[in-house]
């Protein structure tokens, strides 16, 4: 369907803009009168570079069609890119509120947060199928439909999640739909707050572009608000609701035929004009994009292509610093090598990490900053510096960086005291083996220009911890996290070996593992998150502080979020209480929210039975035993159908009450879905070993009875809940009375009583 206005079609490309929604179209509604004439010279303007050769194109319309294609793309909300081009000097004046309203006109429609679809390729069963447009699709449209993107946004989750474990997709899925899914929701949000500003505009008689600015100093557009708090009960009901029709549609999905959709995208030539502008522009790095692309190097330089492909790609990593200069590479790149699967994953991690920055006040070269010794002499510092090589352009956004992470920590800590402290702006000690770097030995916190944005929460959480050794054991040099474990025997130690011995991050900051389970570090992960999950609760986020989205993006800085029912929650809080003063409204809400207490989520759940281990199976046997279920479980689960389903006794045990219907019904997906993919694996390996049991063989179908496949399915799904429900009788931070209690509950229900 081609959305007319006035006789011209809102165009993203060469022709039409074709929005193509698989399996159904749906009706779009039509763009509002007062984003009319910047839809049209939106079209106007890449129709005209599409006719253009590179030395014809003028710089203005080059850099407003870069715009366009970051709001494609997806990189940044589109009210941050208008609070942008409204002041960037290489737009020129007179095009400035027509782009800003072409990008709200593009944005109401939907036609923003386009994943590539060649990254969604890599979400098939079977590689380069071709399907990747058609996950799109597929999320864009629950997304869209849901009466809260929230709840669609975590039905979706979940389907990747059980999608992986059942085989219906690959079994890098749920890790890639991740940030496509976060896109398809931001899609969502943004296509609402156009339509809630246009509303606004209309009845205060403004002109919406200019309430834009004010819109966003107030935090009004749901697209840029953090959600590091879990969802609420009935988002999580509503989830599970979708979860089934999710899945089965999920599963078919592939075998769809999917419409070729015309999209314009920033052609190769028209690429080559803005990497050079923004070259010339010379804006500071942005970490987001940078620490993105440093994990994706190898991955996209590596990939076997010729030289001159080779060449390109290795261009398109190293020249990726901002947001500006990936979306230029990357139509650069596009015009050498057509479409990368391996480019386009890079572009889409790190427009996702660029979420972080979605309240982020515009800053572009030749802005002013805080001066540095005004800074320094209100924060107390001992000395605040920067390297030889640190443009003096570029200094005064550091300067506004650290002082708006001073003043939103300090709304964390109420008595936030960091005089004395030395803070140098340039390379680290460490070089590129930490994001950022605090030493104790000289109280001095490095922070790379190119990488330490994110994780100044992680380094400043150390210096709260030298602070603590100096008033508590008269020491300086060290934290007092590791002097407590390793020098004194006092209740902090207590506490810091349970938050010690919480899991480690998935990606470490430092290169050494033995520096990533120091005492200190579990500290400052746990601080990161606390103050990402804190100023959210509040309404703000900001990006410099912390790179934490949410419990599943939780950024680059080793951060973590406590799982339910886990001790991490507990452990930080308790060492906070130990080391700084915190204020007491966000203590009682972390507790509640984060602590051991805590109900267990779906995603929790879901997680739980996705993991829980089985026993190794001996696949020339055919004792039951090998379909992992415990000794104990084994008469539980063949008995009879009440007996089976032995996992909700242990939901049901005094220690373990408290879960919702939603998180059993998630659970039985769950593990439906995995024994299915479990026993289809089963059942191909079985067809390649001649001395296979015939139970075995029986997994592969004809000429086999179906029934036979159906009742192991049916005894791997209900292990694999008894042992995802089972409590872990062992978890440090029970006392005896509750692992007296669980070790009661589990000889209960294994007996079937």
């Amino acid at each position: 369907m081609a959305i007319a206005i006035a006789g011209t079609a809102l165009a993203l490309g060469a022709g039409a803009l074709v929005v193509v929604r698989a399996p159904h179209p749906r009706a779009r509604p039509d763009i509002a009168r007062e984003f009319s004439s910047g839809a049209r010279w939106g079209d106007s303007l890449e129709r005209a570079l599409a006719r253009q050769p590179a030395r014809e194109m003028p710089a203005g319309s080059v850099m407003a069609a870069l715009y366009l294609e970051r709001l494609r793309l997806g990189v940044g909300s589109p009210f941050r890119l208008i609070d942008y081009a409204l002041r960037d000097p290489l737009v020129p004046e007179p095009m400035r509120r027509p782009l800003a309203e072409a990008i709200l006109a593009r944005t109401s429609v939907g036609a923003t947060y386009a994943t590539p679809a060649e990254a969604l390729d890599l979400v098939a069963r079977r590689p380069g199928d071709g399907s990747g447009l058609a996950h799109r699709q597929f999320m864009e449209s629950v997304t869209e439909e849901s009466d809260s993107p929230r709840a669609a946004e975590l039905g979706l989750r979940l389907a990747y999640s059980v999608g992986t474990a059942s085989g219906a997709v690959s079994h890098r899925a749920s890790s890639v739909a991740l940030g496509a899914i976060a896109q398809a929701r931001d899609r969502a949000l943004a296509m609402r707050d156009v339509a809630a500003l246009l509303a606004e505009s209309r009845r205060q008689r403004l002109d919406p572009v200019d309430l834009v600015p004010l819109w966003r100093a107030a935090r009004r557009f749901s697209v840029e608000r953090p959600l590091v708090d879990p969802p609420h009960v009935e988002e999580e009901a509503a989830a599970v609701r979708l979860l089934p029709q999710l899945a089965r549609r999920l599963d078919s999905l592939e075998q769809q035929p999917v419409p070729a959709a015309t999209v314009r995208s920033l052609g190769g030539e028209a690429g080559r004009v803005a990497s050079e502008l923004v070259a010339r522009r010379a804006a500071p790095p942005q970490a987001p994009v940078t620490v993105t692309m440093g994990g994706y190097a190898s991955y996209v330089a590596g990939a076997k292509v010729a030289s001159e492909g080779g060449n390109a790609r290795s261009q398109f990593v190293a020249r990726a610093r901002t947001e500006e200069s990936l979306v230029a590479e990357l139509a650069r790149l596009r015009g050498v090598v057509g479409p990368s699967t391996e480019a386009a994953l890079a572009t889409l991690a790190a427009s996702v990490a660029m979420r972080a920055y979605a309240q982020e006040r515009a800053w572009l070269p030749g802005d002013d900053g805080p001066a540095a010794l005004e800074l320094q002499g209100r924060l107390g510092l001992a000395s605040l510096s920067f390297d030889d090589r640190v443009p003096t352009a570029w200094r005064p956004y550091y300067t506004r960086m650290l002082s708006e992470v001073v003043t939103d920590l300090a709304t964390v800590f109420p008595s936030l005291d960091l005089r004395g402290l030395n803070v140098r702006f340039g390379e680290s000690p460490l070089a590129d083996r930490a994001l950022a770097l605090h030493d104790p030995a000289t109280r001095t916190v490095y922070f790379p220009l190119a990488t330490s944005a994110g994780a100044m929460a992680h380094e400043l959480a150390h210096d709260l911890d030298w602070q603590a050794a100096r008033r508590r054991y008269g020491v300086r040099g060290g934290y007092r996290t590791d002097r407590s474990v390793r020098q004194y025997s006092d209740q902090l130690s207590v506490t810091v070996r349970r938050l010690a011995s919480a899991a480690r991050p998935r990606r470490e900051s430092l290169a050494s593992s033995v520096q990533a389970d120091r005492p200190t570090e579990a500290f400052a992960r746990g601080v990161d998150w606390f103050v990402a999950a804190a100023l959210a609760h509040r309404g703000r986020s900001n990006g410099y502080l912390s790179a934490v989205q949410d419990a599943s993006i939780t950024g680059y800085a080793s951060a973590a979020a406590p799982h339910g029912g886990a001790i991490e929650g507990d452990a930080t809080l308790d060492a906070l209480r130990e080391i700084a003063t915190v204020d007491a409204s966000v203590v009682a809400w972390y507790d509640t929210t984060y602590g051991s207490g805590r109900r267990l989520g779906v995603g929790d759940a879901v997680r739980r039975t996705l993991v829980a281990p089985l026993s190794r199976m001996d696949i020339s046997a055919g004792a039951p035993t090998g379909f992992g279920a415990v000794s104990a479980t084994l008469r539980a689960l063949r008995e009879s159908p009440e007996a089976a389903e032995g996992w909700q006794c242990l939901l049901d045990a005094p220690s373990l009450r408290g879960r919702t219907a939603a998180v059993q019904d998630a659970m039985r997906i769950a593990a439906e879905a995995r024994a299915n993919g479990l026993v289809q694996r089963w059942g191909d390996y079985a067809r390649t070993v001649p001395g296979a049991a015939w139970r075995f063989r029986a997994l592969g179908g004809a000429p086999w009875n179906p029934a036979t496949r159906d009742s192991v399915v049916r005894e791997v799904r209900d292990a694999i809940l008894w042992r995802a429900a089972r409590p872990d009788d062992g978890r440090a931070g029970l006392d005896f009375a509750e692992r007296a209690e669980r070790r009661a509950a589990w000889a209960h229900c294994a007996a079937g009583e």
